[in-house]
């Protein structure tokens, strides 16, 4: 296990489409400082009726951690991921009293004995980014060299 490997586990109320549709989890009230230092973000189901709950079901590369939207939840943060794996590891959510929880050197070795394998070692998958019209019609002008104006997207159905 390499030292330098850090981990953020949180208590996460929303399914896996949620984060992986957002860019990641939000609404965290934390230290920014300390979770920009971390490379993976482990997210445990907090829902009190599933079965699931406790367990880990997403890992993701923590690409940033930036202020979460103020319409969804002001002066609180976003663990935002670039990269990202579904798992189901039960009883991984030791009962913290914060829902967010740093992992020690041991907690990272448990959770990877309880993976099978090393954080470093699983196979992630690209977080796809959302496309827009308008982005996709100001990056086809900037590559033809018109105006954004001159490009028009028909989507059929």
């Amino acid at each position: 296990m390499s030292d330098s490997k850090k981990a953020l586990v949180v208590f996460e109320g929303y399914p896996a489409e949620n984060i992986l549709r957002q860019g990641g989890s939000f609404s965290w009230d934390l230290n920014p400082d300390r979770a920009k230092q971390c490379d993976y973000l482990i997210c445990c189901c907090s829902t009190k009726d599933s079965e699931l709950k406790g367990s880990a079901f997403l890992i993701g590369k923590i690409s940033d951690v930036v202020p979460s939207p103020e319409e969804i939840a002001p002066h609180r943060w976003m663990i935002k991921i670039s990269e990202y794996a579904l798992v189901n590891i039960s009883n991984v959510w030791k009962g913290w009293q914060n829902p967010v929880h740093y992992f020690s050197d041991e907690e990272i070795q448990e959770f990877e004995e309880k993976l099978g394998k090393s954080l470093d070692k699983v196979d992630f998958q690209p977080l796809l980014k959302t496309l827009t019209i308008n982005k996709a019609k100001s990056d086809l002008a900037k590559v033809f060299g018109v105006d954004v104006n001159a490009i028009e997207i028909i989507i059929r159905v």
